[in-house]
């Protein structure tokens, strides 16, 4: 015991024993000076002991002084400090007696400063501790973390598989991508999205360019999709449509080729007038095939004017023909005449000649001659005889 105690606990005793006596002073009637000297000696030894207790000085305590949560993200801080002191921790000001508990919640995966400041009788002590989230705690927040990503996967995706986009698809792609583990089920999901924007790719061009090609293969596109496919309807059969006036205009283009190539060759007005009826019925303009029919129409007028134009010739050279003809027919029946006429005074010569003129015949020969000539049987004959039977002469005799 240190000599202030000695001094406080000798007091105290010496004022029980006086308060004491000075009650059986009262009593006894009996002097009271003494006593009430001892009572105020007492009374001087405790205040000298008083005045040599020590002040007490601000102290801080924490226990312990690095803390790890546990797997929930939870740690529990224990400290003293002067029962009269102010406590403040990360500036909220805590009540206390003395001693003090304080439980801390981790919100992430961050190393957290906790400062706890105690403020006795103007002086501050400050004490900062670190807590530290635990292996548990980070498996609990990267838990907590997936969870979430999940749900934003999922949300992202279930946007994208509503209206298909390559915008909704990318989100939904990031999202996923983004999770720490693998997930077969999304993934086939994403998977059935990028098969379905492809459909809506193949849509596209197949509206740009409709073919009966293009549209077989994305029926079988539509057909192994997995998503909704009634959105697609309307843009399919529109699809359908162009393709089917598309197949009938080409028929018809071809048609009206086949009549063109047909008129070219012919080069008649009818055969032209069926090209330009089969060209005029074509829903669109066929630019090559009425430059075509224009090439046609000059080549027929061309046709037409030549075939005029040798028709004239041919009627004008008939009319000449015809002329030249009446013309010989009208020498040759002068030459005829004048033979007739040049035969019949030959013939009157002749005749004339012939009386008494003696010629050789045979009985169906056609000619008379001068002598035996060939063989035959001869006979004389006079020529007015042989004449009168229609014989000639003899080329060889006369």
């Amino acid at each position: 015991m240190v000599f202030w105690e000695v001094l406080i606990v000798l007091g105290f005793v010496l004022l029980i024993v006086s308060g004491w006596r000075l009650w059986r002073a009262f009593r006894q009637k009996k002097p009271k000076k003494p006593v009430l000297l001892i009572a105020v000696g007492s009374l001087l030894l405790m205040a000298a002991g008083g005045s040599q207790v020590p002040v007490e000085a601000a102290y801080l305590k924490i226990s312990p002084q690095q803390l790890e949560t546990d797997p929930s993200g939870n740690c529990h801080l224990e400290g003293t400090t002067n029962s009269e002191a102010e406590l403040f921790i990360d500036g909220e000001e805590i009540s206390h007696e003395g001693t003090f508990t304080y439980d801390i919640q981790l919100v992430d995966d961050g190393t957290k400063e906790l400062v706890i400041k105690s403020v006795f009788r103007g002086e501050e002590t400050v004490k900062t501790i670190e807590i530290t989230p635990s292996t548990g705690y980070l498996a609990h927040l990267e838990s907590q973390a997936e969870k979430e990503r999940l749900k934003l996967a999922d949300t992202a995706l279930a946007t994208a598989e509503k209206e298909p986009s390559q915008d909704h698809f990318d989100v939904a792609f990031t999202q996923i991508q983004a999770l720490s583990q693998s997930y077969p089920e999304l993934e086939q999901r994403l998977e059935d999205v990028a098969d379905y924007l492809e459909i809506l790719g193949s849509l596209e061009e197949l509206e740009q360019e409709p073919t009966r090609e293009g549209l077989v293969a994305f029926q079988t596109q539509v057909a192994a999709s997995s998503l909704a496919k009634d959105a697609l309807t309307k843009r399919v059969a529109a699809c359908e449509k162009q393709v089917h006036e598309q197949e009938k205009n080409t028929k018809l283009v071809a048609a009206a080729k086949e009549k063109i190539k047909h008129a070219e060759t012919t080069l008649a007005n009818d055969d032209y007038q069926s090209a330009l009826e089969a060209l005029t019925t074509l829903p669109t303009k066929q630019p090559t095939l009425e430059k075509r029919l224009q090439n046609l129409h000059h080549d027929i007028e061309e046709k037409q004017a030549a075939e005029k134009a040798q028709a004239d010739a041919e009627k004008k050279a008939a009319e000449e023909q015809r002329q030249q003809e009446i013309q010989a027919a009208q020498e040759q029946e002068q030459i005829q005449q004048q033979a007739q006429e040049q035969q019949a005074q030959d013939q009157q010569t002749t005749q004339e000649d012939a009386v008494g003129q003696t010629v050789m015949v045979t009985p169906t020969g056609s000619k008379y001659h001068t002598h035996k000539c060939g063989n035959g049987n001869f006979t004389p004959a006079t020529l007015e005889e042989a004449l009168a039977r229609n014989l000639t002469p003899c080329s060889k005799c006369f």
